[in-house]
């Protein structure tokens, strides 16, 4: 059986932000929550975290326990081809 998913709160603090500027993400776990907005915070941004530059991300579930993830990403090279003249 799979867990459900649960909203999460998350911040980072390399950008400043506090559990007050948390932002709410939904995910099954911890661990997923901390990717999720990891995810969210490169697509509104200039993808750092993707670039390379680990960032460390704080979640907190329903049960109000901070947990603090690394996280990381990487950036997946994409091809396309298209018929030449």
């Amino acid at each position: 059986m799979t867990a459900s998913r649960a909203v999460w709160k998350a911040w980072c603090e390399y950008y400043g932000e506090t559990a007050r500027d948390a932002v709410e993400v939904y995910a099954h776990d911890a661990e997923e929550a901390a990717e999720q907005y990891a995810k969210q915070s490169d697509e509104e941004g200039d993808y750092d975290i993707v670039g390379g530059s680990p960032r460390v991300v704080t979640v907190v579930g329903t049960d109000g326990q901070e947990l603090r993830f690394s996280v990381e990403g990487e950036a997946v090279p994409s091809y396309s081809a298209r018929p030449f003249p």
